[in-house]
């Protein structure tokens, strides 16, 4: 992410800031995000971006009106960035904050399955920085969105041995591990669940782990819009040392015309910025998105791609 600054040693409010940092200073911000792809020229990237762990609505460059994705097709580049401009009012935040910024992407969000389609890849694209608040963000209206969360509960658990995967527990404080799936569907073959039908819902399970001194938020995304932006749908998850925490959420098919590609987003929310003020990176922590899930309602593969 580009447009970062160093914090001013004059201004108490900068004190203890990390060498580089977004600073916010009223009404709309922007921040410049820097690509050297290859080969999303035609499939294209799209760009999810997060405020303290809440999905937060952005306007490209040119763009009128906000919305939570963006689709991107930059040209393959080897030598240097082309930056794209987005542009916001943070959803949260108040004068003397300073809160992580996540942006995360999704490669080949809009195109629709063929048999060498790649949904997504969860470590493509995924940068975090603190933003400073010197300034209270205006209230501003957020996108309107339909509301797809049937149900949601969160469980902690003591880790297992084969959840470890050869690491102890002190390794695992320096990174986390993400994962989710989805149940109870008889009819699926790789990423494509089939024979979906309007009324039925979807019932993912996360899993998340490992750095147990963060915590998260956990976004679902059915069609790269929120299942739900409600603070009540979004709270911060926490876990301790040798625990895990599980997230079923239950996703209604409501307005299904056939084809909805789901997953689910870990977002940190203190990686950088710790909840007593003080900074401090945590290892290799990150965002990660979950595989994107393509439901529809072709009852074979062969009927799927039009064979």
């Amino acid at each position: 992410m580009g447009n970062l600054e160093s914090p001013d040693p004059s201004d108490p409010a900068q004190a203890g800031l990390p060498p580089s940092f977004l600073s916010y200073t009223g009404g709309e911000m922007t921040i410049s995000l820097g690509l050297m792809p290859e080969g999303l020229e035609t499939v294209g990237l799209g760009i999810l971006l997060f405020v303290d762990g809440y999905p937060q609505p952005y306007r490209a460059e040119g763009d009128t009106e906000a919305s939570y994705m963006h689709v991107f097709f930059p040209p393959d580049r080897a030598d240097d960035f082309d930056y794209y401009d987005l542009s916001f009012v943070p959803v949260t935040g108040k004068a003397g904050d300073t809160l992580d910024v996540w942006v995360h992407a999704i490669r080949c969000p809009e195109l629709f399955p063929t048999i060498r389609w790649s949904p997504s890849l969860g470590d493509m694209l995924n940068s975090g920085v603190s933003l400073r608040f010197l300034a209270d963000p205006p209230q501003t209206e957020l996108p309107p969105i339909q509301d797809r969360l049937v149900s949601q509960t969160v469980t902690v658990e003591e880790l297992r041995t084969e959840d470890l995967h050869g690491s102890t527990i002190d390794q695992l404080q320096a990174k986390n591990n993400f994962q989710t799936t989805v149940e109870d569907w008889e009819n699926k073959d790789l990423v494509f669940y089939l024979s979906a039908r309007e009324g039925m819902t979807i019932h993912l399970r996360s899993v998340a782990y490992g750095a147990a001194s963060t915590e998260y938020r956990l976004v679902v995304f059915r069609d790269n819009v929120p299942i739900s932006v409600a603070d009540e749908d979004l709270p911060a998850l926490h876990y301790g040392d040798g625990e895990k925490i599980i997230v079923d959420t239950v996703v209604d098919l409501a307005g299904f015309d056939g084809s909805s590609l789901v997953y689910a987003v870990l977002v940190p929310r203190n990686s950088i910025v710790k909840s007593d003020g003080t900074i401090e990176w945590t290892g290799y922590v990150r965002s990660w998105s979950s595989t994107a899930y393509f439901f529809s309602s072709a009852d074979t593969q062969e009927e799927l791609f039009g064979k």
